[in-house]
C-alpha cells in the first residue's frame, strides 16, 4: 500500500501553527492577547478546542493566543490545579489578556494553572479494520502484528497520538515505531529527568520482569555462546545491551512527551557503541535537518534480523536472543538482538524521503552486499549526514532511497515510498 498524505485538521491545525511562528500571526497575537510559558513545572498540556491536536510555542518559547480564544487543557492521568480550586483532568479555558484566562467562570493567572502531579501516558491498541487507506500504519498487517498507540488519553474518543508502535508479539519486539519530528525540535524541553521504562504486560504476558532480562543480558549472551556467565570477550563495562529507544526521546517537544517514549514496548536490544555511536549521530543530524530546513518529518523507525556471535566450542555462528527459557516454550526465545536498525524519513510537503541504515553489531565485519539491506548506498549524496559511516564499533551505516528495491522486499510492514525524491 503507498502512503498518501491527506489534508485533515489534525494535520493542518499544526502545521499551520509551525510554519507560521516567526510571521505575521504570530506578531498579531503576541500584541494582544495571552502570552504563557508551556515550559513552567507541570504546567498541562495545551491543546486545540476540541480536537486531540497539540498546540506548540510559536517563538522564544511562548505560546500566545487571541482575546477570547478558546483552548482546552489538560492533566492525563492527574487533575488540573487552578487557583486552588481542583479540577477534573481536562477543561475549557478562554484567554482574556496577558497571562489570565477564564477558567470555569473565574478569572486566573496562568501562573496558578498546573497539574496535580506528572502527566501519565498511555497506550491504546487499534484493530486493523479501524486503519484508514493513509494510515501510516497500513501495513501493519499480520497474525502476530498488533498496533498500539502511545500517547495521551483525553476522553473516550480523544486521544493526543504521540508514537504508533507496530509490535510483534512472537518476538516482544516492536517491528517499527512511527512518531513526527516538529520544525522547532530544537527548542524542545531539555535536561528531562529520565523515568523508569514502563512493562506492558498486556503484550508480553511472560511473566518476568523485563528490567532484568536486560540488566541480566552478559549472562543470556555468553550462555549463547558457550561462555563462562562472568566472561567479558563480548559483553562488559563499555560494550552491552542497552534498551535503544525506536523513537528517541529528544524527537519530542514537551517534558511529557519525551517522557512516553521511556515503554518497552518503544525499545530493542542495541549495542551500547552503537546507540552511542552513529546511531546517536544520525537521530542529532535528522533534528538538525528539520530545524534548519523547517521542516516536518514523519519518521519511522525499526529493526530487521537477528545478530549473531560465534560459538566458543562449534565455532557455529548462533542468533543473539535476550530471553531464552526452555520451560517456556510458549513465550521462548523472545528479545531477538537485532542485525539493523533502520530509519525511513519522509517530508510530506516537498515529498522527499530517505532511509538510514545502522548495523546494531560491534564484532561483525560488514563484506559483502549480501548483509546490507539496501541495494545501492547513496549516502555521499547526502550533506548533513556526519556519522563515520565504515566504523563497525560504532555501527557501519548506510543510506538508501525509500524505492530501493532490496529495502522494500525486506521491509513489508511499513508503507512505500515510490518515486520520491531524497532527502539530501
Amino acid at each position: 500500500m503507498h502512503y498518501k498524505m491527506k489534508p485533515h485538521i489534525n494535520f493542518l491545525f499544526p502545521l499551520l501553527l509551525l510554519y507560521i511562528h516567526f510571521g505575521h500571526l504570530a506578531t498579531l497575537k503576541a500584541n494582544k492577547g495571552c502570552h504563557i510559558d508551556s515550559f513552567k513545572t507541570r504546567a498541562p498540556l495545551l491543546i486545540y478546542h476540541e480536537t486531540a491536536t497539540l498546540i506548540y510555542p510559536e517563538y522564544n518559547n511562548k505560546t500566545n493566543f487571541f482575546a477570547g480564544e478558546i483552548l482546552d487543557i489538560t492533566c492525563p492521568g492527574a487533575r488540573i490545579l487552578s487557583g486552588g480550586e481542583q479540577l477534573t483532568s481536562l477543561t475549557t479555558i478562554t484567554c482574556i489578556d496577558k497571562e489570565k484566562f477564564l477558567v470555569n467562570g473565574k478569572t486566573t493567572k496562568w501562573s496558578q494553572i498546573m497539574c496535580s502531579n506528572d502527566v501519565n501516558p498511555d497506550i491504546q491498541e487499534i484493530k486493523y479494520n479501524e486503519l484508514s487507506e493513509d494510515d501510516p500504519n497500513i501495513n501493519c498487517n499480520d497474525a502476530n502484528l498488533k498496533i498500539i498507540k502511545i500517547g495521551f488519553k483525553l476522553t473516550t474518543d480523544r486521544f493526543v497520538d504521540l508514537i504508533d508502535v507496530c509490535f510483534d508479539s512472537k518476538i516482544k519486539l516492536a517491528r517499527y515505531s512511527f512518531a513526527k519530528v516538529i520544525p522547532n525540535v530544537e527548542y524542545r524541553a531539555r535536561n528531562v529527568s529520565r523515568p523508569g521504562f514502563r512493562q506492558d504486560d498486556l503484550f508480553y504476558r511472560m511473566g518476568r520482569s523485563l528490567r532484568m532480562i536486560y540488566r541480566n543480558n552478559q549472562a543470556t549472551i555468553n550462555a549463547i555462546v558457550n561462555l563462562v556467565d562472568n566472561s567479558t570477550k563480548y559483553v562488559n563495562g563499555r560494550t552491552f545491551l542497552n534498551r535503544g529507544h525506536l523513537a528517541p526521546r529528544a524527537d519530542f517537544f514537551f517534558e511529557a512527551q519525551q517522557r512516553a517514549t521511556f515503554r518497552y514496548i518503544n525499545v530493542a536490544p542495541q549495542w551500547s557503541t552503537f546507540n552511542g555511536g552513529n546511531w546517536n549521530i544520525m537521530e542529532a543530524d535528522v533534528r538538525n535537518y528539520v530545524s534548519k530546513n523547517n521542516v516536518l518529518l514523519h519518521t519511522w523507525t525499526g529493526i530487521y534480523g537477528i545478530s549473531t556471535l560465534q560459538n566458543e566450542y562449534t565455532e557455529n555462528f548462533e542468533k543473539l536472543y535476550l530471553y531464552i527459557d526452555d520451560n517456556d516454550r510458549r513465550n521462548s526465545p523472545a528479545l531477538p538482538v537485532p542485525a539493523v536498525f533502520w530509519k525511513l524519513l519522509y517530508d510530506p510537503v516537498n515529498q522527499k524521503g530517505i532511509v538510514l541504515v545502522g548495523h546494531n553489531n560491534p564484532y561483525e565485519e560488514i563484506n559483502n552486499q549480501g548483509q546490507k539491506i539496501c541495494d545501492r548506498d547513496v549516502s555521499g549524496s547526502v550533506s548533513w549526514l556526519n556519522w563515520d559511516k565504515h566504523n563497525v564499533a560504532r555501527g557501519y551505516s548506510y543510506a538508501c532511497r525509500t524505492d530501493d528495491n532490496k529495502f522494500l522486499n525486506l521491509i513489508f510492514e511499513i508503507p512505500k515510498f515510490i518515486g520520491v525524491d531524497l532527502l539530501n
